[in-house]
């Protein structure tokens, strides 16, 4: 949202450089002539990449357990940008993707390629009761997830949490049938791989992973640029009034 941003420069080098204030060691360095963060693919790498490594390490959580038994992934707040990516990845491992969301978001998501259903929050129960399914909690919903797991009992095999796009968490929830939720920790997924796949193998199997998600973005996402304060404010309200309304 600036025109500048004055830093202490150091390490400078055609690749990039690292900002060499005190609080900001440590950090990654800035991207300047990687072609990767050129144009449009800098766009998609700004707004999804960060998010998408996030997609990358549920999938691989997932398909590390054999899905749990599931032979469905249900993704609550299938509109986000982490479930698009897990649903994505999910698709082309060809495992069966149920995105669940809002009336509103419904198009949308169904316009998007890597679901195979799309169904409302309201009519979660309208889904089989006798399939196994594994769930991945991206909106943080107690009422939406207790649902869930009181229509399909033993049938849940897995419901991990990882986001809270739409929380609404009761402060005591209860025991509910099927799985047990549990939060999904990055971090530990992390160091598991780092160990096991030895350096640079996420780096690797990460650039392959969205090498093949980058090209469905240009389909599907349309990137709005806006400069100058009054653009800001606008862009804000506008945000704001999707969240409220």
């Amino acid at each position: 949202m600036a025109t500048h941003l004055v830093i202490e420069a150091t390490d400078v080098s055609k690749r990039g450089l690292r900002d060499g204030a005190a609080h900001r060691q440590g950090v990654a360095p800035r991207v300047t002539d990687d072609p990767a963060y050129q144009g449009r693919q800098g766009d998609y790498q700004a707004l999804l990449r960060p998010l998408f490594m996030l997609s990358f390490l549920v999938e691989d959580f997932l398909a590390e357990n054999d899905d749990f038994g599931a032979h469905s992934v249900l993704l609550s707040s299938a509109s986000s940008k982490t479930a698009f990516g897990l649903a994505h990845l999910l698709h082309s491992r060809g495992r069966r993707v149920i995105g669940l969301t809002s009336a509103g978001n419904a198009d949308f998501v169904g316009s998007l390629g890597c679901y195979d259903e799309v169904v409302t929050d309201d009519r979660v129960t309208s889904l089989p009761s006798d399939t196994p399914f594994a769930f991945v909690d991206m909106a943080g919903n107690s009422a939406l997830r207790a649902s869930l797991h009181q229509h399909v009992r033993d049938e849940m095999k897995c419901s991990v949490r990882v986001g809270l796009t739409h929380r609404a968490t009761d402060a005591d929830e209860g025991e509910l049938p099927g799985a047990e939720p549990r939060w999904f920790f990055a971090p530990d997924q992390i160091r598991k791989r780092a160990t096991e796949w030895g350096p640079g193998g996420i780096e690797q199997r990460f650039a392959v992973a969205w090498a093949g998600f980058a090209p469905r973005l240009e389909t599907c996402l349309t990137v709005v640029e806006s400069r100058g304060p009054a653009a800001v404010r606008q862009v804000y309200l506008d945000t704001l009034k999707q969240l409220c309304c």
